[in-house]
């Protein structure tokens, strides 16, 4: 059985990243000063819409569905996409 290679930290994410990665290494330990990392099973709930209005998501693993107010999907995001902050908000 091969073992599974242990989880890159946020640290190691961070200049991989399309958006994050455009930041030089000084920026990048600012912004890890307000990063935290939560693990959601899969069918919970991640925040409701004024969560995510004042929050900043980034999927790691796996997918995210956003649901729309009647619980509709509405898209589906997978790893290294984000959301919230109004995001995709004209």
């Amino acid at each position: 059985m091969t073992q599974r290679p242990a989880p890159l930290t946020l640290a190691e994410r961070l200049p991989q990243h399309p958006v994050f990665g455009r930041l030089d290494e000084t920026q990048r330990q600012a912004l890890l000063e307000h990063l935290s990392e939560q693990a959601v099973p899969a069918g919970q709930t991640v925040g409701d819409k004024a969560r995510l209005t004042r929050e900043l998501h980034w999927v790691l693993e796996g997918e995210v569905q956003l649901l729309d107010g009647r619980g509709q999907p509405v898209v589906r995001l997978a790893a290294d996409e984000l959301f919230g902050l109004q995001l995709g908000q004209g």
